[in-house]
């Protein structure tokens, strides 16, 4: 039985959910249990994620905590991405240069984080115990539909700043963390059903293949709701495409997904200055509740 580790209004929680196969033979029903750590109900991901920046914190670099896992190189980047862009205050910050190639290392909150994570770790098995003995099994059908994973390449979280209502479709305004704006176009019907207001936290899906890149160009006008200024932080480089990922500062990023040939011709290098196009209609907001 995963457990959701949360902090919300400054007090951290534990929540549980029951995982089940499709069919099972209720007397031979068991709990295997993990702790599955959020913030603000955001989930961050699963134990894997836990024993990264453990790594990170003991080796102070990517590649032996990646190797320690273990898990690609790549995957270790894009889990560090995901976890920065989800909490509120980054996690993880990397230093560049030197001769090692630069270090990472876990910031005070990703600390205090990880430290708190751990208590709870020592503290659940009581707990596995007491759910055993109480659980409704009736209902496993219902919590393996709601255990959803999604597709999304960028998941970024932020709070509602702003929402413009129409008669058929509502502008919401997203504030991320680094203070930079997403503006997505819903229903009218998916705004008041979601209760999107100011000041609720939501989260922005946004597919890779979303994500139009052009070079910042004075007096160049163009017709995309969000257009965000960034430096690309690396390229990985495919037969036919490539993923840029796009550092927007305070450790938040967006990557997307351009065919090779043009990012060979738009000539793009780590550090480059670069703008992502984002229509709003392209950006899907989920809640947590």
């Amino acid at each position: 039985m995963p457990l959701l580790l949360t902090l919300l209004f400054g007090t951290w929680i534990m929540v549980a959910y029951i995982l089940l196969p499709m069919t099972i033979d209720m007397h031979e029903f068991n709990l295997d249990t993990e702790l599955i750590p959020t913030i603000n109900g955001q989930r961050m991901g699963n134990s894997k994620r836990i024993i990264l920046l453990e790594n990170i914190q003991r080796f102070g670099s990517i590649t032996q905590a990646a190797k320690a896992v273990p898990m690609s190189y790549k995957a270790a980047w894009d889990a560090i991405d995901a976890l920065n862009n989800l909490a509120p205050q980054p996690l993880v910050v990397r230093q560049t240069g030197g001769q090692g190639g630069g270090k990472s290392a876990l910031t005070t909150y990703g600390a205090a984080f990880l430290q708190y994570y751990h208590t709870m770790q020592q503290r659940h098995q009581q707990l596995m115990q007491q759910l055993h003995n109480e659980s409704d099994h009736s209902h496993y059908n219902l919590w393996q539909k709601m255990n959803l994973d999604l597709s999304a390449d960028n998941q970024l979280a932020g709070t509602v700043s702003r929402v413009v209502k129409g008669k058929v479709n509502h502008e919401v305004h997203l504030r991320l963390s680094s203070g930079q704006e997403l503006v997505a176009i819903l229903t009218r019907h998916s705004c008041e059903q979601m209760e999107l207001t100011e000041g609720v936290d939501a989260l922005a899906l946004i597919q890779a293949s979303a994500i139009i890149l052009a070079r910042p160009t004075p007096n160049f006008n163009l017709s995309a709701r969000n257009q965000i200024r960034g430096r690309i932080r690396r390229i990985d480089t495919g037969a036919v495409n490539s993923v840029v990922t796009v550092d927007l500062g305070a450790e938040l990023s967006l990557s997307a997904s351009i065919t090779r040939h043009s990012a060979e011709t738009m000539q793009l290098e780590s550090g480059d200055e670069i703008m992502l196009l984002i229509k709003a209609p392209s950006i899907i907001l989920g809640r947590l509740r």
